[in-house]
């Protein structure tokens, strides 16, 4: 995972082997990004503190 903060936008980039796009869900609460995915073999969860 990479966190790029460019001017007033932060880029996330996360590499989810295995897992379809349309699989993936973000969400975002006051200053944490929640990042899930599932795939029939894996489940990713990540939870991440914004500046």
């Amino acid at each position: 995972m990479d966190i790029f903060e460019e001017g007033n936008k932060i880029r996330v980039i996360v590499e989810l082997i295995g897992v379809n796009e349309k699989d993936i869900r973000i969400d975002l609460a006051g200053n944490t990004l929640f990042i899930s995915a599932s795939s029939e073999h894996r489940r990713y969860h990540k939870e991440i503190r914004l500046p």
